[in-house]
């Protein structure tokens, strides 16, 4: 949606476009209408061109066009005729406080419409974000733990039990299962009560469920080269993480650990790695 002061001013002045032109002479602050492509579109009545418009019809304006921005995004509403049903509301909520003037009552019903909207989208937008977590936490993590499980009756047959690279991958294997339960843990307690605002910003990072997988298993791996040397050092009801390579259930707690505070792990890899900086310029 977008106000247009000159172009309707200067189409009120030619008489407008063909049926406009009585509508713009009786709105109170804008006409109301939808253009080809589905957005909404304000455009200045000849009754308030050259007038200051009350604060709070713009506010209302830009609460309207963020609501109908909501409803008409697929990944919000999937239903194409329950999104064409969203598009006729908004557009009355527009012309009543808009065109016609009634700014409060207008202002009340798209609060009660964004409840409405919230409460029924909400469930199925967590749902949907769910079960393609799920999916390729089975992918992901059924195959890691299966390896996982197997390496230890590997070992014994190869030279000096494989050495600390098979060591090493039996954990990396481990970690990547945690991450899945991790990740799926998380993935059911996050966001339980969507409000309307929220509804397409689910993720805030925009990522796919493969890609999410990706960014968490890389930052676990991170954490986990930091833990060898003791640059973290990080102790779990008595145990220290540092210990993985040694105590395969470390590597395992590591994981769901990462994949379920992969926001909190990034920020304190960011605080380990940003550290030799500042002191270099403190120095």
């Amino acid at each position: 949606m977008s106000g247009e002061p000159n172009n309707s001013t200067q189409d009120s002045e030619q008489g407008g476009p063909k049926g406009t032109d009585n509508t713009q002479r009786s709105a109170k602050y804008f006409e109301i209408s939808r253009a080809d492509t589905g957005e909404l579109v304000a455009k200045v009545s000849r009754q308030a061109a050259g007038q200051p418009i009350p604060s709070d019809a713009i506010a209302f304006l830009q609460r309207l066009e963020f609501a109908d921005s909501q409803v008409r995004d697929p990944k919000v509403v999937t239903d194409e005729k329950q999104r064409a049903l969203y598009a006729v509301e908004t557009l009355s909520y527009g012309q009543t406080g808009l065109q016609y003037g009634d700014v409060n009552a207008a202002t009340e019903a798209l609060k009660w419409f964004e409840q409405r909207v919230a409460d029924q989208a909400g469930p199925e937008i967590r749902r949907r974000h769910l079960i393609e977590t799920i999916k390729v936490a089975l992918v992901v993590g059924v195959p890691a733990l299966i390896l996982a499980l197997l390496i230890p009756h590997a070992k014994d047959c190869l030279p000096n039990n494989g050495g600390i690279e098979v060591t090493m991958l039996q954990a990396g294997l481990l970690m990547a299962t945690g991450n899945a339960l991790g990740i799926v843990f998380f993935a059911f307690f996050r966001n339980l009560d969507l409000k309307f605002d929220q509804l397409a910003k689910f993720d805030p990072a925009k990522l796919d469920p493969i890609l999410r997988f990706t960014m968490v298993w890389i930052i676990t791996v991170i954490f986990a080269i930091l833990l060898v040397p003791g640059v973290l050092q990080i102790g779990l009801g008595g145990q220290l993480l540092n210990d993985y390579l040694q105590k395969p259930l470390m590597a395992l707690i590591i994981g769901i650990l990462c994949g379920y505070s992969d926001t909190t792990i990034s920020n304190l890899l960011a605080g380990v790695f940003n550290r030799p900086e500042s002191r270099g310029k403190t120095g």
